[in-house]
């Protein structure tokens, strides 16, 4: 990691290095310069250029758009250096992880309220904008999937015909939504998602790790937001809905509940189908896709 900040940023030293957390998809570094006061995050793309060139190209296209990171420096081709890279400013505040873990329930609350209005607003910017990105909608799962032999292996002939069935339910209404032609974050979890509170009120300071973006219904960062039921559920689920609605009043159907729950469950067996899962990932995706085909999510 040292060798790539000093081939990208000659004119200063490094004082320190910090594995961040996460790293399913790629590796992120926080670099602390002996120069720079503020601190910058080395993100290193461990599935190839294309995915770096469009995460940089959405971060370039949103500024002053959405709340992201600020460029420094890239290289997607990996051409410097042998490794996909791009180094952005660190965004200070604390992720809707870090509030829900530490925060009191009004703070939780305000929190959440003010992703949803974030989240809300995103369908509102012209598709154009991100033409360059390359992105494609976001589908869960299709029929060559559910016939998949991996997909039998991993859940069973019972959990696959349930499976099947929650397909046919829910096809025609998910056709429909990846015909919407809004910008989908596509990871839009706790971990990904910034805040600061400058005058007394949680705001959204910054939305990271775009790599998963696409085209489609906003409806599928509200279901991944609210994948899991958690025991401090009840003090914010709501009013990230009613954020939400306040900046996109009339998008969310009657049915939502059951419907953020088909739509997670078809993500997490289109995972396990891809065959592309690193294996510590796979016992939580079987558990997701077990309960939502129970009616149930998991905590």
């Amino acid at each position: 990691m040292r060798c790539i900040v000093d081939r990208a940023l000659p004119n200063d030293r490094v004082h320190s290095l910090e594995i961040l957390e996460g790293g399913a998809t790629n590796l992120n570094t926080l670099v602390r310069l002996e120069k720079c006061i503020e601190p910058l995050v080395l993100r290193t793309y461990l599935h190839g250029a294309h995915v770096c060139q469009k995460e940089v190209h959405l971060l370039k296209a949103l500024q002053g758009l959405v709340q992201v990171p600020s460029l420094i420096k890239s290289d997607p081709t990996g051409d410097e250096i042998g490794t996909p890279y791009l180094i952005y400013r660190f965004i200070s505040g604390l992720t809707f992880r870090q509030i829900r873990a530490n925060g009191s329930p009004r703070e939780m609350a305000d929190a959440a309220h003010a992703i949803g209005r974030c989240l809300g607003s995103l369908r509102r910017h012209d598709i154009s904008l991100f033409s360059a990105c390359r992105l494609g909608p976001p589908f869960p799962v299709t029929e060559n999937d559910l016939n998949s032999p991996l997909l039998r292996e991993l859940l069973g002939s019972a959990d696959l015909l349930l499976l099947n069935a929650l397909f046919a339910k829910w096809s025609q209404v998910l056709g429909a939504l990846a015909g919407e032609e809004s910008l989908v974050h596509g990871d839009f979890n706790h971990r990904n998602i910034v805040l600061d509170c400058p005058n007394g009120r949680w705001e959204v300071a910054g939305i990271l790790d775009w790599e998963l973006a696409g085209t489609g219904s906003c409806l599928w960062d509200a279901a991944r937001f609210l994948c899991y039921q958690k025991p401090d559920s009840d003090h914010w689920e709501s009013h990230f809905i009613d954020g939400f609605r306040a900046e996109s009043p009339g998008t969310l159907p009657g049915d939502w509940k059951d419907l953020r729950l088909a739509m997670n469950t078809l993500s997490a067996a289109a995972g396990l189908a891809s065959g592309t899962v690193q294996e510590r990932f796979i016992p939580e995706l079987r558990r997701l896709v077990h309960g939502g085909l129970r009616g149930e999510r998991i905590g």
